[in-house]
């Protein structure tokens, strides 16, 4: 049960308090101490990038304050505005980026493998076995050698 509750809180569809109550009747089955705050009532994923509470524990996470007065940092409404890309497009970059760094560990590992290897794991002369003739046949189910 602690892997589905994972996956929904990962993805931000369980908040820690959901995640509790069910912790404590499907996976503890008992009753888990209560914990004060705000933060349990948001999405984890907002909590670790640090969206800010209000400090009160009333269990509704507060909006972002709106600036009183344009920001003189933000472009004017007669500048182009900026194309900003889609979570499709970031999703598809961050794979790209994923399958270039598993590139470069397979070519970084086959030279690391290759630069082990020495002359003595690769000797001139071919390795003999020696072995007496019976068990020869034995081995190899050969009835006359």
């Amino acid at each position: 049960m602690g892997n589905p509750m994972k996956d929904l809180a990962s993805v931000g569809a369980l908040v820690p308090a959901d995640m509790r109550s069910l912790a404590s009747e499907l996976v503890f089955n008992r009753e888990l101490p209560a914990i004060k705050g705000d933060w349990i009532y948001q999405p984890i994923m907002l909590t670790q990038t640090g969206v800010p509470l209000d400090g009160t524990v009333d269990g509704k996470i507060p909006l972002a304050p709106k600036p009183d007065s344009p920001d003189p940092a933000a472009p004017s409404p007669s500048a182009p505005a900026k194309t900003t890309k889609t979570v499709t497009e970031k999703v598809q970059e961050l794979v790209a980026l994923r399958d270039g760094l598993l590139d470069a560990e397979r070519v970084r590992a086959a030279a690391e493998f290759s630069a082990g290897r020495t002359i003595a794991d690769a000797p001139d002369e071919p390795e003999v076995i020696k072995m007496e003739r019976d068990a020869l046949k034995a081995l190899f189910a050969i009835e006359e050698l």
